[in-house]
C-alpha cells in the first residue's frame, strides 16, 4: 500500500507543481491578453478620436497618402471608416495634446496659405486671355481660356439651364454654329443682358462660296442670335470645315459645284465681313497646316510658286483654328499646334473629354483621384496648361458649374502633364486606335 501511496505521492509531487505552474501562467497569460485587448481598444479609441478631430480636407489628404480611392466618399465618416480599415491602430497624429494643438495650428496656417495661393492662381487663370491677332481682329479682341460649347444642345431643357449657370459663373464665350440648330434659342437667352458674352458661330460647309453667299448665311446666323447690327456685340465667325458638304442620302456634295478653291473664295468673303465690321474676328475650324497656308497665300498648293512655302501674309491669316484636341490625340496634332503657335493662330480645343470616353480612362481617373478632382476637371486643366483655348459642353447644370469652378486655382505637376501628353503615343505604339 505504501508503494502505491509513494507512487501516488510521487505522481502528486511530480505533477502538482506542474499543474500549479500551468494555472499560474494561464492566469498571467489571460491577464496579459486582457491588458493587450485593453491596449488595442485604447489605441483604437485614440485613433478614432484623432480622426474625428481632422477636417475633411485633412482626411482627404490622409486617405490619398494611404492610397485610398475617395471619389465615392460623401460624408466625413466615409473617410474615417476607410482610414480605420486601412491603417488599423496607427494614429495619423501621435503625440501629446499640446503637440497636436501646435500641429493643428500649423495645418490651419498652411490651409490659409494654400487658400491664398489658390485664390491668386485662380485670378491669374481667369485673366488668361488669348488675343486674336491679325488686321481684322476688332479692337484686339481677346477670348477666354475656357468657353461653353453647345453642340448637340438644341432642346431648351438641355441647353438653357447649363447655359444660364455657365454665364452666371463667369464664362465669357459661347460657341455655336448654324448647323447646331440652336442659334435662336441662344439669342433669346441673351436678350436683356447688360454684358453679352463673346459669341462664336460658324459658316456650314454647304454654305461656302463668294461674298454674296457667305454674307447671306452670316446675316441669317446673326439675326437668329439677335446680334445683327449690334455694335457692342463681340462676334467670332468661323469657317466650319475646309471641305464641301455631303448628302449621305443623295450621295452628292454641297454646293454641287464645289471645288477646293471654294475655301479660298469663302475665306476672302469672311475677311471682308471682318473688314466691314459685320463681325469682330474671323477664323476656321478643322484646317490642316496645308489648308491654313492656302488661305493665307490665297491660292491652292498646286498653284504655289517658288518661295511660297515659306512666304507669310499675316493680314490674311485666320485668328483661330478650332480643332479636336485632348491627351489621346495630342500626339497626332503636334505639328499643327506648333505651326499655329508660330503663326500666332489661337488653337481652340473641342472634344476635350474625347466625347466622354476619356472620363473613364484609368490614367485620368488616377490623376483625378490624386488631386481630389474630377476627370473632366483634369482634362480641362491639361488643356489650359497646354496653352489652348478650350470648349466644354454639358446638359447638366451641376456639371457645368463643377467643370468651370474646378478648372481654376490649381496646377497639374509636370509629371502628370507628361503622362497625359504621352498617352496617345503609348496607345499608338501598342497598336490601338488613337
Amino acid at each position: 500500500g505504501s508503494v502505491t501511496q509513494t507512487q501516488i505521492n510521487n505522481i502528486e509531487i511530480i505533477n502538482m507543481p506542474s499543474n500549479r505552474n500551468t494555472d499560474k501562467s494561464g492566469t498571467t497569460k489571460r491577464k496579459n491578453e486582457s491588458k493587450q485587448v485593453e491596449t488595442e481598444d485604447a489605441k483604437r479609441k485614440k485613433v478614432n478620436q484623432n480622426y474625428d478631430e481632422l477636417t475633411i480636407p485633412q482626411l482627404k489628404e490622409e486617405c490619398i497618402n494611404h492610397g485610398i480611392d475617395i471619389l465615392k466618399f460623401k460624408k466625413k465618416n466615409d473617410y474615417i471608416q476607410s482610414l480605420q480599415d486601412s491603417v488599423g491602430s496607427q494614429s495619423p497624429k501621435e503625440g501629446s495634446k499640446d503637440e497636436m494643438k501646435v500641429e493643428r495650428g500649423k495645418e490651419e496656417s498652411d490651409e490659409d496659405e494654400k487658400e491664398r495661393r489658390t485664390k491668386e492662381m485662380k485670378e491669374k487663370d481667369l485673366s488668361l486671355l488669348h488675343g486674336l491677332s491679325g488686321k481684322y481682329s476688332k479692337d484686339g479682341l481677346k477670348i477666354p481660356a475656357v468657353g461653353f460649347g453647345t453642340y448637340k444642345l438644341k432642346e431648351p431643357a438641355k441647353l438653357l439651364g447649363p447655359l444660364s449657370v455657365s454665364i452666371s459663373q463667369g464664362i465669357e464665350l459661347i460657341d455655336t454654329a448654324s448647323v447646331y440648330g440652336n442659334e435662336k434659342l441662344i439669342g433669346n437667352s441673351l436678350k436683356g443682358k447688360k454684358t453679352l458674352p463673346i459669341v462664336q458661330t460658324k459658316l456650314w460647309r454647304s454654305h461656302t462660296g463668294d461674298y454674296s453667299v457667305v454674307s447671306k448665311h452670316a446675316a441669317t446666323s446673326l439675326r437668329a442670335l439677335g446680334l445683327k447690327g449690334n455694335t457692342e456685340a463681340r462676334i467670332v465667325y468661323l469657317m466650319h470645315w475646309p471641305g464641301s458638304g455631303f448628302n449621305m442620302f443623295k450621295k452628292t456634295i454641297s454646293p454641287k459645284d464645289w471645288v477646293p478653291s471654294f475655301r479660298i473664295t469663302s475665306w476672302d468673303a469672311m475677311l471682308r465681313l471682318a473688314k466691314e465690321e459685320e463681325v469682330s474676328a474671323v477664323g476656321v475650324c478643322n484646317f490642316s497646316v496645308r489648308q491654313l497656308k492656302e488661305i493665307e497665300l490665297g491660292k491652292l498648293r498646286k498653284d504655289w510658286e517658288e518661295g511660297d512655302e515659306d512666304r507669310e501674309v499675316p493680314e490674311r491669316r485666320p485668328c483661330l483654328n478650332q480643332i479636336e484636341m485632348n491627351p489621346l490625340i495630342y500626339c497626332i496634332q503636334k505639328d499643327l499646334v506648333e505651326y499655329c503657335n508660330k503663326r500666332g493662330i489661337v488653337v481652340q480645343a473641342y472634344c476635350p473629354f474625347g466625347s466622354g470616353s476619356l472620363l473613364k480612362e484609368p490614367l485620368i481617373v488616377s490623376i483625378a483621384t490624386k488631386h481630389s478632382k474630377t476627370p473632366a476637371q483634369v482634362l480641362l486643366r491639361w488643356s489650359v496648361q497646354k496653352g489652348f483655348a478650350c470648349l466644354f459642353g454639358t446638359s447638366n447644370k451641376k456639371r457645368a458649374e463643377e467643370n468651370w469652378k474646378g478648372t481654376w486655382g490649381w496646377e497639374l505637376p509636370e509629371e502628370d502633364m507628361n503622362k497625359l501628353d504621352q498617352m496617345g503615343e503609348k496607345r499608338r505604339d501598342s497598336g490601338e486606335n488613337v
